[in-house]
């Protein structure tokens, strides 16, 4: 069984000022270099083998400043880019509430039943995750290796390693700067 080191990036000025950000590519705030240069110090004796992130600034930065101390390379993919919030993205959740009422009541009820206008589901987002999970396991066969995810892919990535679907990311949410190590069930690189 594989491990993956899933980390969140940090903030950016949207994140500390209640926006979604979504697929925007926005750099760290000054906060968020904070808490990723603090959770940078924690990776340095870890047996790493790469940090793998999405291609938005702030998810780049954050995968920088923390392969800086395990001298491990950085790859960016696509794959692991925010969920699409589409025309959501840059309001605030009051703002949300206001402008979209019914689909935002909805999305935080049921986060599978609403596509945000021109974005993703979470299902869509899901299926990505669940596939590049299984790559890079496939690619890295007992080796660790680091997942830098903003919030709401982080926690999509969460769900899918523990066997939950995209319905529980509310569940799962959270919006602080953490880590953790999660075992890759073998079901999900087609083992058993």
């Amino acid at each position: 069984m594989n491990s993956i080191l899933l980390a969140s990036a940090g903030a950016t000025a949207w994140d500390e000022e209640g926006r979604l950000q979504g697929s925007r590519s926005l750099p760290l705030s000054d906060g968020g270099r904070s808490q990723m240069r603090q959770l940078a110090g924690q990776f340095k004796e870890m047996p790493l083998r790469a940090v793998y992130t999405g291609n938005s600034r702030h998810c780049l930065e954050s995968a920088r400043i923390i392969a800086q101390g395990t001298r491990v390379p950085v790859r960016c993919l696509q794959t692991l880019s925010e969920v699409n919030q589409g025309l959501w993205e840059g309001l605030r959740l009051e703002e949300l509430e206001r402008q979209y009422a019914r689909a935002y009541r909805l999305w935080l009820r049921e986060a599978c039943a609403v596509r945000p206008p021109h974005g993703e589901t979470m299902r869509q987002a899901y299926e990505r995750v669940r596939q590049v999970v299984a790559s890079l396991s496939r690619r890295h066969n007992d080796q660790l290796v680091a997942v830098v995810a903003p919030r709401l892919l982080r926690a999509l990535i969460q769900c899918c390693l523990r066997g939950l679907g995209p319905e529980a990311v509310w569940e799962i949410y959270r919006e602080d700067a953490s880590w953790e190590i999660l075992q890759i069930p073998d079901t999900l690189i087609g083992r058993a």
